[in-house]
């Protein structure tokens, strides 16, 4: 089910939320849009770690609660019974807001079989869901003392964001493209066969709001441009546009500006090779980071140079074209 209408034309806006902004991955605007369906009485649908650290899609019904939603958390998350929960919301009347990935958002359309008014579904700009399994495996050797997770820990700035492991006595931080897990998913090693072949990508989901980092905003809005994250907000159907007025000063922008250097919009990934092999070791493997480095491919010290000072010279030509 398509949720989009013929004559719609999706919109697209760069946006961040002041007061949520430094807590969240990128701009915060999924906090904002769930804080406003709770204070109307609603619920909200989203992925949570639980004690154990799985990921589960949960309800929240509580402002107080609203905080283990927020966030990018890069594993497919466990919807045992979800979309019954939303159906029972909804035929309560309740306004519900189904946030997750387009894949599950498509499967909450099909469950439901037909529109609902008081249903906001929100999606993002996916690159793809890594194994559970990968993910349980993991955490399972970082010990018995870990009890978060955040994926996207922007303490050093939002394009240069670390994984930060807390354990009851210490904290460990490790830049995204050095932590081996993180390597496995962004190199595609570790996603799901659906992923590969995914129907959703070049706008073909079904949600009604997307949201995205903003990569490309420091070309395109370089005035919001403060390394702090900015979030790309594309409309995709009339409900949604009806929510975008609760965004403070959005800009509007291009679409394809807003989905530039985004490669979770249209990015189709092909199977690597060393994919069979990484899950056939699986199983027999007794450590798990020593199996990941078998499979993934490391920079070599000159490539990083490279890259830090090709950034370094084009945050230059930025700041002299403006």
């Amino acid at each position: 089910m398509d949720a989009s209408e013929p004559d719609f034309q999706k919109i697209a806006y760069a946006v961040r939320v002041p007061q949520y902004e430094p807590v969240s991955s990128s701009g915060g605007v999924f906090m904002l849009l769930a804080e406003r369906i709770l204070s109307d009485g609603g619920v909200v649908f989203g992925a949570a770690f639980d004690e154990s650290l799985k990921l589960r899609h949960v309800r929240i019904n509580d402002m107080s609660m609203l905080g283990c939603l927020r966030g990018s958390k890069y594993v497919q998350s466990d919807m045992n019974g979800v979309y019954r929960q939303v159906e029972d919301e909804l035929s309560e009347s309740k306004k519900v807001l189904f946030s997750g990935t387009p894949c599950q958002v498509a499967g909450l359309k099909k469950f439901l079989g037909k529109d609902y008014p008081e249903l906001l579904t929100l999606d993002l700009a996916c690159h793809g869901v890594p194994s559970p399994e990968v993910w349980r495996r993991y955490v399972d050797e970082k010990g018995d003392g870990l009890v978060h997770v955040n994926f996207r820990d922007k303490s050093c700035g939002w394009r240069k964001y670390h994984m930060t492991y807390t354990y009851k006595d210490r904290i460990e931080k490790v830049r995204f493209d050095k932590d081996p897990y993180m390597q496995l998913f962004l190199q595609n090693v570790s996603l799901r066969p659906s992923c590969y072949d995914c129907a959703f990508r070049n706008g073909g989901n079904c949600s009604d709001i997307t949201l995205g980092d903003f990569w490309a905003i420091a070309d395109v809005c370089p005035d919001m441009n403060d390394g702090r994250g900015v979030s790309s907000v594309i409309v995709n159907t009339p409900k949604g546009k009806s929510f975008t007025s609760e965004l403070p000063e959005p800009v509007e922008v291009r679409y394809e500006d807003a989905v530039r250097s985004n490669g979770g919009f249209f990015t189709t990934f092909e199977v690597p090779a060393a994919r069979n092999d990484f899950f056939a070791g699986l199983d027999s493997a007794r450590n798990l980071k020593k199996h990941i480095t078998r499979f993934v491919k490391t920079k070599s010290l000159f490539r990083e140079i490279y890259e830090k000072l090709h950034t370094v010279m084009a945050s230059i030509k930025r700041r002299i074209l403006s």
